[in-house]
């Protein structure tokens, strides 16, 4: 199962600064909302993963077998930097 990165506050930052810990370091994010959806990036991403390898067809292009060449669940790994098959 995908786990979010670490998140919490980061007081040495100064007051409202969080901060997220990854693969690659420390990153320092000026709102809890902006260090919590960085975070959450692994889940969403296993997330898109797992819907386009749905057996029955992907959700996003309708349910159809295949993908159509704009299907958003593509284009969301891609954006995010993943290998798309």
């Amino acid at each position: 199962m995908a786990e979010p990165w670490f998140c919490r506050e980061a007081p040495s930052e100064g007051p409202g600064w969080w901060e997220t810990v990854d693969d690659v370091g420390v990153t320092y994010w000026p709102t809890e909302k902006l260090a919590r959806r960085y975070a959450a990036l692994p889940v969403l991403i296993a997330l898109v993963r797992r819907v386009l390898d749905n057996p029955e067809g992907c959700v996003f292009c309708d349910f159809c077998l295949g993908h159509d060449p704009d299907c958003p669940g593509i284009a969301a790994l891609k954006a995010a930097g993943e290998e798309v098959e």
